[in-house]
């Protein structure tokens, strides 16, 4: 061996292993009568096994690792018994650590700069690239050339005046002439050869038996044989099979060249030639035979490695067959010895999966890098075990490539069952087994540590409370299994709607939270309710009916002055059972009013957004039909479809509904930006928007084709300066008032109720009529229904939906129609979503139906109105007479 390292002391002491208590050993190299202390670091102890055995078999003894990167740190400025190390070789790790980064520092120092240091890596990192380029004494090697760390440690810094020892070859020759025999010994030890001699065949045959020898060079004609006889006989016999055989003779005869050549020899040299010519001749055969060991000592050492290694490792060629398998993949898949040498890899340790169906090849990645020579990298999977039982494994695939050509993989590979059985217990302590979400106990760690981060940033989080509506119904309806189901469904559906570094979590039996990182608040409402509409598109089946699922949401805001965990998941939940409050299915933002920041960059961006909104015009009006019960036969209602436009009624009615075209170019339903519109005091201004603008429709059309309701806010209700403005737009030649409902909404609660029914009465004294909407869940109903003079009930559809199903249901429906008809009001249901509920509905008296079995909702201008007609009240339509009007033309004011 050669010294590897420049400036090594050739005088170091053969044995340098530290003495105290304690101390780490190190790694004592013996190369070619120099000692060198090698310090070594790596974490994986497969890898150091690795690295340990190929130093072993390269002549380098005894081993020693530094516990971590900053044990090797520490090491190195403070080596064991004050002797320095010589040299250092280093594992990197997968993500570059603070630990990592301070031992590169620390040999980039004046006092390490010239220390040589092998740095060993899976895949190449520019940044240690660069740090090897830039350093003078390091090389940078990949593990999956563990084979060179012995040349690549060469390379390092050899010795200056060094030179290999050369390869001393041992040569048999044979010849009867004593004269001839001498003469060629002679040549031979002056070139530095080491010459056994022998007379005849049998002479020559037993010395080869008895000695070892790289080389025998073998005289044709002997006493009792000829050359080629003695070839054939080192040839044919395992002891001296591996000796390369040269004739020499003096008769250039061809028959003897191709007897001898046929019988074994590689060579045929004339004893008339000249002796450097001879020499010439040895030489290229010692060379050849020096590199013929050394691909065989290459080998040897190579199979070392692989018997030693404790990972399993097996070969396969270009068809995906195992080529070679060490004992260790022998062992943990149950095979012995070669038993697998030629078998399909893919048919034989990894056709099925875990549970052990069977997997076409198509599916397998395995398969397809054996074909592709794709490298793979840490890829989990399961291999087959003789006596067909899983395996778990990690894999990790290198291609073999040999003078530029494919020639199959290597695939290294290791039990993990223990690995995965820890993962397993880990995952069950922060999972919900049911839907594979975290649980509360990881959302908790996951949110205290946003609010740890939030502090230093002005970025907002949103953290969204979601709970199921009624979902014990679902459970007394469909049973538990059903419920589950629906739960897993619920999970996959919200973690649909997550991006980034979003988290899901269920937190308890229906209830899931969200938390959103880097919201815009004006954007929060939107980005919330989107979730809440996906768990609408989640359905079931119960007395053999489909039905669809809703949850209310509650929205908290997570900002550097939020101040722990229970506090925001608290505020999220008081946001959700305010909406569901406010009647179910539906999404409320929590605003804490002690936050200043949040309240002013919420109500700024959404005041800004709504009131850009206004002057582009970007509010468009859709509707959905309304049909009387009067026009339906209960036994002829259709089980499928809507019933508008099949059924006609004689007394069309409308709902219009407002849609806001948001930034982004979607349309947002009213629950996305009324909530926000009434916080900053803008829904009034929409409201008009509202009311101008269908004015200006019905004025376009020359008629009422239809009764419309519109919804108005109770901040409009209650606002004295927005009256007279919704009069004189209601007062126009061409509009009939008793063709326009006011729906009151009650998503808030009517402070000023004289206000209230001013503005009712004067706008029923033009003949204006108005529904109470989502009666029986919003803010103080029957109250409201006391005080103000409406001519509508819209019963909510939270007692329509089920109606089937729920006595209760069936019964506050009937008693809020028996309630309303009583005090001389007509009766509108909501959510209609099939014909039974239809049905229920007509047997129970209500007046109007709508929803969506009623007919979709759909834009004001896409419908066609042609041949509709307005069923206009009995009551007469008033004028309100203004100071200074004339009279005398219509003989008085009534």
């Amino acid at each position: 061996m050669v010294s590897i390292l420049r400036g090594l002391d050739p005088g170091l002491a053969t044995d340098r292993r530290p003495s105290g208590p304690g101390a780490p050993p190190v790694l004592l190299v013996d190369l070619g009568g120099c000692t060198v202390r090698l310090l070594i670091i790596e974490k994986s102890a497969t890898l150091r096994h690795l690295l340990i055995r190929t130093l072993r078999s390269a002549n380098l003894t005894e081993t020693t690792i530094a516990d971590g990167f900053r044990h090797g740190e520490l090491l190195l400025k403070q080596p064991p018994d004050d002797q320095k190390f010589d040299a250092v070789i280093m594992g990197v790790p997968a993500g570059v650590t603070p630990e990592f980064e301070s031992l590169l520092e620390h040999l980039s120092e004046p006092e390490t700069w010239k220390l040589p240091v092998l740095l060993l890596s899976h895949e190449e990192n520019a940044h240690l690239t660069e740090w090897n380029r830039i350093r003078p004494a390091s090389e940078y090697l990949l593990w999956a050339s563990f084979a060179e760390i012995p040349g690549a440690m060469s390379k390092l810094a050899p010795a200056e005046g060094e030179h290999p020892t050369a390869f001393h070859a041992r040569i048999l020759f044979v010849d009867d002439s004593k004269s001839v025999r001498e003469s060629y010994r002679k040549i031979l030890e002056d070139a530095g050869f080491t010459v056994v001699t022998a007379v005849t065949v049998q002479e020559g045959f037993k010395a080869a038996q008895e000695g070892v020898f790289d080389l025998a060079i073998i005289d044709y004609f002997l006493p009792d044989g000829t050359g080629d006889v003695l070839c054939a006989r080192l040839r044919e016999n395992p002891q001296s099979a591996s000796i390369t055989t040269a004739i020499i003779t003096g008769a250039y005869r061809e028959g003897i060249i191709k007897k001898c050549l046929e019988a074994g020899a590689i060579e045929c040299m004339f004893k008339n030639e000249a002796k450097e010519l001879f020499l010439t001749r040895v030489r290229t055969l010692i060379r050849t035979i020096e590199a013929r060991e050394s691909v065989e000592a290459e080998r040897r050492r190579l199979d070392g490695i692989l018997c030693s290694v404790g990972d399993g490792v097996y070969g396969v060629d270009n068809e995906g067959r195992v080529t070679f398998i060490n004992p260790a993949g022998s062992d943990l898949l149950g095979y012995e010895g070669q038993d697998l040498i030629g078998e399909l890899a893919f048919e034989t340790l990894h056709y099925a999966r875990e549970d052990g169906s069977p997997k076409a090849d198509t599916e397998c990645p395995l398969r397809q890098a054996y074909f592709s020579g794709d490298p793979m990298h840490a890829f989990e999977t399961v291999f087959w075990h003789k006596e067909r039982r899983p395996v778990p494994v990690e894999c990790t695939v290198f291609p073999l490539s040999i003078q530029n050509r494919r020639e199959g993989s290597v695939i290294v590979f290791r039990d993990i069952a223990e690995r995965k059985s820890i993962e397993q217990l880990r995952w069950d302590a922060t999972h919900d087994p049911l839907t594979g979400l975290a649980n509360r106990q990881r959302f908790v760690e996951r949110l205290a540590d946003d609010i740890r981060v939030s502090k230093e940033s002005d970025a907002y989080h949103a953290l969204l409370y979601l709970d199921l509506d009624r979902f014990s119904f679902v459970n007394e309806t469909a049973g538990n299994a059903t419920g589950d189901q629906l739960l897993a469904q619920v999970g996959a559906a919200l973690s649909a709607q997550l991006t980034g570094a979003d988290m899901l979590a269920r937190l308890s039996a229906d209830k899931f939270v969200i938390l959103i990182h880097d919201v815009e608040l004006e954007n929060v409402f939107t980005l919330a309710d989107d979730f809440r509409a996906a768990v609408s598109q989640c359905s079931y089946e119960a007395g053999g009916k489909k039905r669809q699922l809703a949850a209310s949401l509650g929205v908290a805001l997570v900002s550097r002055d939020a101040e722990s965990t229970d506090q925001i998941i608290e505020e999220a939940r008081v946001a959700c059972m305010i909406a569901k409050k406010k009647g179910r299915d539906r999404t409320h933002v929590y605003v804490p009013e002690h936050d200043y920041r949040i309240v002013r960059d919420l109500n700024a961006g959404w005041t800004r957004r709504l009131r850009d909104a206004l002057k582009n015009d970007r509010f468009i009006f859709c509707c959905q039909p309304i049909i009387p019960t009067a026009d339906l036969i209960s036994d002829q209602l259709p089980e499928t479809g809507h019933l508008w436009p099949q059924v006609v009624p004689e007394a069309p009615m409308f709902e219009v509904l407002l849609r806001m075209v948001g930034e982004d170019g979607r349309l947002l339903p009213a629950s996305q930006f009324v909530p926000m519109a009434e916080r900053v005091k803008v829904m009034p201004e929409i409201d008009l928007w509202v009311v101008s603008g269908m004015m200006r429709k019905l004025t376009a059309m020359g008629r009422a084709p239809a009764i419309f309701t519109i919804n108005i806010s109770n901040l409009t209700l209650q606002d004295a300066q927005v009256l007279p403005l919704i009069r004189s737009l209601l007062d126009g030649p061409h509009v009939d008032p008793r063709c326009i409902v006011f729906e009151i909404t009650e998503t808030s609660e009517i402070t000023n109720i004289e206000a209230a029914r001013k503005f009712i009465d004067e706008l029923k004294a033009i003949g204006c009529r108005f529904a109470l909407d989502d009666f029986g869940t919003g803010f103080s109903s029957f109250a409201h229904l006391k005080h103000l003079p409406v001519d509508f009930i819209k019963i909510d559809g939270v007692f329509v939906q089920n109606m089937a199903q729920s006595a209760i249901d069936r019964t506050m429906v009937t008693s809020i129609h028996e309630i309303a008809h009583s005090l001389g009001l007509e009766t509108i249901a909501e959510f209609v979503g099939n014909a039974e509920t239809a049905r229920l509905l007509k047997e129970a008296g209500v007046d109007y139906l709508q929803g969506s079995y009623v007919g979709a909702i759909r834009r004001l201008d896409e419908l066609d109105f042609g041949g509709m007609t307005a069923k206009i009240p009995n009551q007469p339509r008033l004028r309100v007479v203004k100071p200074g009007d004339d009279l005398s033309a219509d003989g008085g004011p009534g």
